[in-house]
């Protein structure tokens, strides 16, 4: 799953994806709209990670990643942040939820680099 206010940057992770990957990407624009779609999603659905881009409006990466890291159901589920913002603070707050940031690249070879990455954050397990 991966949560990103700018449309090109999730079409250009989703190309990645389908192109490396046998994983489905599903992506939203906020927080809010990831938040809510893991909450209606029936137990037992297969989440292997949850990538957040730390700047979007209504509820930020690090506001979303906060709630997911209180929930139960949620807490287990691998999370990286995937920003522009490579600031000290937002690495340190994202350490203190066991959460990885990574740095969004400029190329689409770097996306399918970074892609693989993330792969490596994965896990097979159910919610």
């Amino acid at each position: 799953m991966y949560a990103d206010d700018d449309l090109d940057d999730r079409e250009m992770m989703e190309h990645a994806f389908l192109t490396e990957t046998e994983y489905t990407l599903l992506t939203f624009s906020n927080g809010e709209d990831l938040l809510r779609f893991l909450r209606q999603t029936e137990a037992g659905a297969i989440i292997s990670l949850i990538v957040l881009d730390i700047n979007m409006p209504i509820l930020n990466g690090m506001e979303t990643l906060k709630i997911l890291k209180k929930e139960e159901v949620t807490k287990v589920i691998p999370t990286v942040m995937f920003s522009t913002s490579g600031s000290p603070k937002d690495r340190s707050e994202a350490a203190l939820l066991q959460t990885d940031v990574l740095l969004k690249p400029s190329s689409f070879n770097e996306v399918l680099n970074i892609s693989k990455t993330m792969l490596g954050y994965c896990r097979q397990g159910e919610i």
